[in-house]
């Protein structure tokens, strides 16, 4: 479509403005076919189109813009292809279209249809061909000549047909009324309301309008109110059908035409209710409510369970752990208790003229304190191994000999009690990977709980078998057996097997669960066979090789396997005890009587001077500077590990071997107390002569290290590389005083005037701690040690034949050519001259 001004003057200044169909645009023109155009009396623009029905023009903008408003089948005309359109004195439009006329009547928004019955047979209206007379008279150009009338003769019929409804249909199942079982106890007709099931969802329904003159012009339109959103304008189609009709309230509504073709007010409605499923009922609402209640409440009781246990877990977990924690302090506060017996009772079963009732005696507190002493050994290592610092040292061992020498430990308790005490294995010798101290652990936990429940005149068999992948160690006895009640906690620490043991012996109760924990360290397993009043047969078999060990285990490489070795570590041959006459010991221990007992031990050959705790021992070790200190580790103020880490860091103490004593057992102490230089790490309690032995050995040591540091000066006769490998190496706080010392030496070699003072005022130190570390060091008095370097330069500035003697001994700082001779010859053994000889010699 186009418009321009009417008002033009040129028709070149004609604005035109297109007006065409967009698509999903309701404000556009509902077809680019237009026929005609009309502007009626009151100034309304109407659009015929050839498609779209009949536009009219609502609103036009100052730049153009056009909205329009369309008016189909839908509103009421007999086709949507509209061929002319003109307008009546009335103001109402006449519209030809390809299926009869129409009359529109704008106030009313209504249409009334005429076809070949009021036109006297069957006509078609030609595209764009009317006229309106003068004379009221309207012309429409048909296929068969002019068709004209007057409008204002020309009446529609007001008749309102009522509608009726016909047959119901479900699932394309005619629906009989009256009939048993039906869902229509009359008919369709004269129900107000139809109540379907869920599954009766597809639905027919046929009505008509009873207008029996022309009913073929009857036209009709229906919806579901619910389901429809608009009306269906279905022309003369007699029948309506919805499938899959979701569950809810709707009403049916039709209506029509009357035979002339205009819509009345003969509206039908029937109320149509589609019931839900048993699921979507009230009931199966309330029954999912109680479903989700009762999941509710059984998940807060289950919450609620497993709080609660864990709750009565972790409270028995703290309870087990303060208990544990308990015995822990205990255990680490019998140690020094244990020492103080052990080594007494030691020392006195030494002196050969004990009564033999007196020695027995003893015996029984000697075996009684290694028991007590296993006992805390056990309690530590359960703690250990919860705290998760247990590292398996692995090594290859020969069980056999390994395994009867722990049983040897029981021999006197079977012949006491009268139990024959057997060991079987298959073969004499067997290597494994185990970790020795564990596996005797294992082995003689389960012995010992076989001793406690076995009566007399029964026996215990210990057995060692080998199959294709493993090892199996076992202990076998008759004794009374396990119940099945007993078996679930057997392995339960401070759980015991019976309530009273045979021979009333004490229980720690975590015997066999650190058995268990032991094992599984191992990735071996343990198996438990028994019936009551029978006996009982413990087996822990282990895996061969050693591939299944993880990353975090120590491997260790040895030749051989010591037993429990019962002979102490013997001092070095041909150092008397009368060359400790002079030596001085510190002993640093917080306990009176621990500290009053290693007295006892050391005052035959040593000074001894004593501290309660580090820090007293640190400022007694900078007094004195001992040769050697003696220290427990656990003390108040200051421990023996802070200690150490000061003395090693003072240069006037460095040099000082330091023997730590402790109750604690594990690696990571023993590695920490290595690391810091300390010659030696003892766990209480320990052996009085052990003690004695390890001092000596040490003192022995420092020997040899002087006469290292004393060949080495100066580099005069370098010692064999094999040598140097089995000899002491210098600490390096050690090496760093000499490296100093010899240093100052070289600056100063030609001057005579040197003197001791000197280099104690170079070095920094106290001239009772130079004399003291250099005595230690060197085994040389500070004058001797300078005559010493003196002397080894002097021997190799003539092995270079550069110099003669005159000035060799003003280069060393000796300006007395006698005296020079003389120093050389007490060193050498021959004069300067001889020396120079030899060396032309040997070359």
């Amino acid at each position: 479509a186009l418009s321009f001004k009417e008002d033009f003057k040129d028709p070149e200044s004609i604005v035109f403005h297109l007006y065409a169909r967009i698509p999903d645009d309701m404000n556009c023109l509902s077809n680019n076919n237009v026929y005609r155009v009309v502007t009626t009396s009151q100034g309304e623009v109407y659009l015929a189109t050839f498609g779209g029905g009949l536009n009219q023009l609502v609103s036009m903008n100052g730049e153009g813009g056009a909205v329009f408003k369309s008016y189909t089948v839908k509103n009421g005309l007999p086709s949507d292809i509209l061929l002319s359109v003109e307008e009546d004195d009335t103001g109402s439009l006449w519209i030809s279209t390809e299926n009869g006329l129409s009359k529109f009547i704008p106030s009313e928004q209504r249409f009334e249809n005429y076809n070949e019955r009021d036109f006297g047979g069957k006509i078609r209206f030609e595209e764009g061909t009317s006229l309106n007379l003068s004379s009221s008279t309207i012309l429409f150009g048909t296929s068969r000549g002019v068709l004209y009338f007057e409008p204002e003769h020309i009446k529609k019929s007001n008749y309102v047909p009522s509608i009726i409804l016909g047959t119901l249909k479900i699932s394309n199942q005619e629906v009989v009324p009256g009939v048993s079982g039906s869902l229509l106890r009359q008919s369709l007709n004269n129900t107000e309301h139809l109540v379907l099931s869920h599954k009766e969802n597809i639905v027919t329904l046929s009505f008509a309008a009873l207008d029996m003159i022309y009913p073929e012009n009857i036209r009709y339109a229906y919806r579901l109110r619910g389901f429809d959103k608009e009306w269906n304008y279905v022309d003369r189609q007699r029948t309506a059908t919805y499938t899959n009709l979701p569950k809810g309230e709707y009403v049916f509504q039709v209506k029509s035409t009357n035979s002339d073709g205009v819509w009345v007010e003969n509206e039908r409605s029937l109320r149509i209710t589609i019931q839900p499923s048993f699921w979507e009922t009230a009931w199966a609402m309330a029954i999912y409510i109680l479903a989700f209640l009762l999941i509710l409440f059984s998940g807060v009781y289950i919450l609620f369970t497993i709080y609660r246990l864990k709750h009565e877990v972790s409270v028995e977990q703290q309870v087990s752990d303060i208990k544990l924690r308990f015995f822990t302090n205990i255990s680490h506060e019998l140690r020094t208790p244990l020492t103080l017996i052990a080594g007494p009772v030691e020392y006195v079963l030494k002196n050969k003229t004990l009564p033999d009732d007196v020695r027995e005696q003893l015996h029984v507190v000697e075996r009684n304190t290694d028991r007590m002493l296993r006992l805390v050994n056990q309690i530590l290592d359960f703690r250990k191994i919860q705290k998760n610092k247990m590292k398996l040292r692995i090594e290859q061992i020969d069980i056999v000999p390994f395994v009867r020498h722990i049983m040897d430990n029981f021999e006197s308790l079977a012949e006491e009690h009268h139990i024959d005490f057997v060991f079987e294995s298959e073969m004499p010798s067997l290597k494994l990977w185990v970790d020795a101290d564990k596996l005797e652990k294992i082995v003689f936990n389960l012995l010992s709980n076989a001793f406690k429940y076995t009566p007399q005149g029964k026996m215990i068999t210990l057995f060692i078998h080998e199959n294709e992948h493993n090892v199996a160690i076992g202990v076998q006895d008759q004794g009374i057996g396990i119940s099945e009640s007993k078996k679930a906690s057997l392995f339960v620490r401070f759980e015991n097997l019976l309530d009273k043991n045979l021979f009333n012996q004490q229980s720690s109760g975590i015997g066999l669960s650190l058995v268990k924990e032991l094992v599984e360290l191992h990735k071996a397993t343990i198996r438990v066979d028994s019936k009551e009043g029978e006996g009982s047969c413990f087996t822990v078999e282990f895996l061969k090789g050693k591939e299944h060990y993880t990353e975090n285990v120590e491997f260790i490489l040895s030749d051989s396997v010591e037993m429990r070795p019962e002979e102490v570590e013997e001092p070095v041959q041909g150092h008397e005890e009368k060359r400790n006459e002079s030596k001085t010991m510190l002993l640093v221990e917080d306990n009176l009587e621990l500290r009053f007992f290693l007295r006892s031990i050391f005052i035959s050959n040593f000074n001894v001077i004593e501290a309660v705790n580090g820090a007293e021992g640190l400022d007694k070790a900078l007094k004195f500077v001992p040769d050697i200190i003696i220290s427990d580790i656990m003390m108040p103020e200051k421990d023996g590990i802070t200690m150490t880490e000061d003395l090693r860091a003072n240069m006037a103490t460095s040099h000082i071997p330091v023997v730590l004593l402790t109750a604690k057992t594990d690696m990571d102490s023993k590695l920490e107390g290595m690391e810091l230089g300390v010659e030696d790490y003892i766990t209480k309690p320990f052996s009085a002569t052990y003690l004695k032995a390890r001092v000596e050995n040490i003192l022995t040591q420092r020997v040899k290290l002087q006469q290292l540091y004393c060949a080495n000066l100066m580099n005069i006769q370098p010692v064999p590389e094999e040598e140097q490998q089995t000899q002491p190496e210098m600490s390096s706080h050690d090496r760093k005083f000499m490296e100093k010392l010899t240093e100052l030496m070289e600056k100063n070699m030609d001057n005579g005037d040197l003197i001791v003072d000197d280099l104690v005022q170079e070095l920094a130190v106290s001239r009772s701690v130079f004399f003291k570390k250099l005595k230690t060091l060197t085994g040389l008095a500070p004058i001797e040690f300078i005559k010493e370097m003196r002397v080894k330069r002097a021997a190799q500035l003539i092995e270079s034949g550069d110099y003669n003697m005159t000035q060799i001994a003003y280069m060393v700082g000796i300006n007395d050519p006698r005296y020079f001779s003389k120093c050389f010859k007490q060193r050498f053994g021959m004069t300067p001259t001889e020396y120079k000889e030899n060396a032309k010699n040997k070359r």
